[in-house]
């Protein structure tokens, strides 16, 4: 089996849901890879990742403890290039953990039980429309007060519209214009 028919194969043994979110999900409609997947549960994170480590083996550490996040990092080379996973708990269900995001391509879903198939066939979670704007090739921020919450975000846009050829979208970059004072705190 490869990675992601193991994970999905243990994600039947998870209490609770758990979903594919963020970068890989993104990614992999592009078809581009990814070297991390990001993993929301309604369970624990340390459990998930507890359960993830024993069956695939790797190191367990926390990122931010208080918050929930964990990452498993993984001893073995695998065929998808993945180094690491990256645990995180839903809070509020799946929708609101997603529309809290940074931007609508990066605030989308899949349940993990679906990550073996192609990504054709998800059925993405996406209250934010980033399938559209992956299509538009736009980044958008999923909020106004996107920047305020962690201002580090002006430079992963810039970034990811320089490594995806993408637009940042006009109100986002004219938020971004009006947040940079943010950067010097």
């Amino acid at each position: 089996l490869n990675l992601l028919e193991r994970i999905q194969e243990i994600s039947g043994h998870l209490d609770g849901e758990a979903y594919l979110v963020g970068g890989f999900i993104r990614n992999s409609l592009l078809g581009i890879s990814s070297t991390d997947l990001d993993i929301v549960t309604t369970s624990s994170s340390w459990e998930c990742g507890e359960t993830f480590r024993r069956e695939i083996g790797g190191t367990l550490f926390p990122l931010d403890s208080p918050r929930g996040i964990f990452r498993l990092t993984l001893n073995d080379s695998n065929e998808l290039g993945i180094s690491h996973l990256d645990l995180s708990e839903v809070k509020g269900g799946i929708l609101r953990d997603l529309e809290k995001r940074d931007f609508t391509i990066n605030a989308m879903a899949i349940p993990l039980n679906q990550c073996r198939s192609s990504p054709s066939n998800w059925n993405v979670i996406d209250p934010t429309l980033g399938l559209t704007d992956l299509k538009q090739r736009v980044i958008r921020m999923t909020h106004p007060n996107v920047f305020h919450e962690d201002p580090i975000r002006m430079l992963r846009a810039t970034r990811l519209a320089s490594q995806l050829e993408f637009e940042i979208e006009n109100e986002t970059f004219t938020t971004i214009q009006q947040d940079r004072f943010l950067l010097r705190k």
